[in-house]
């Protein structure tokens, strides 16, 4: 079984992830970052050069093939949820985890410049937010509550995912 994180960007997938694959003893991957080792270029830049159409098609692809993935931690980009089949087929392969961060503590956290569809803009954080709760939510088996301390955010996921 895997489990599958999703949320808005800057939510701390990858940080809670790494973590949480420690914690329970499973493999990590985020798939961003498998983006870029494929395609050899930077998110920024596949944005930049390409567009957000052509990075939802990679970013498919790549949910795709990490479904095949068994005992592992996947952090998802934020937008994941926007296209249906790859993070149907990834909800298949485990129990998917919606990191839900408030978009205020988004804003404290994190270094918006790799980042091409917030670049530290608190009205297009909050209007991303608003566009993706409802899917976020849909697809979610589990909502964790990332608004404190992300050492606290780990240990509730573990407690929970130990009783699944």
């Amino acid at each position: 079984m895997n489990i599958i994180l999703i949320g808005m960007p800057g939510s701390g997938k990858t940080t809670i992830g790494k973590s949480l694959a420690l914690a329970l003893e499973m493999d990590f991957r985020d798939l961003d970052c498998i983006i870029e080792e494929e395609t050899g270029r930077s998110i920024t830049d596949i944005f930049r050069e390409s567009g957000e159409s052509y990075f939802r098609d990679l970013e498919e692809e790549v949910c795709m093939k990490a479904s095949l993935l068994e005992n592992t931690v996947i952090s998802t980009g934020g937008g994941a949820v926007l296209r249906q089949g790859g993070i149907t087929l990834l909800k298949g392969s485990g129990k998917v985890v919606f990191l839900d961060t408030p978009v205020d503590t988004i804003m404290k956290r994190t270094d918006f410049s790799g980042r091409p569809l917030l670049k530290d803009d608190a009205s297009r954080i909050r209007r991303l937010y608003e566009e993706r709760i409802s899917l976020y939510r849909s697809y979610a088996d589990i909502v964790l509550d990332n608004s404190g301390n992300p050492d606290e955010t780990l240990k509730n996921a573990v407690n929970i995912l130990d009783r699944v």
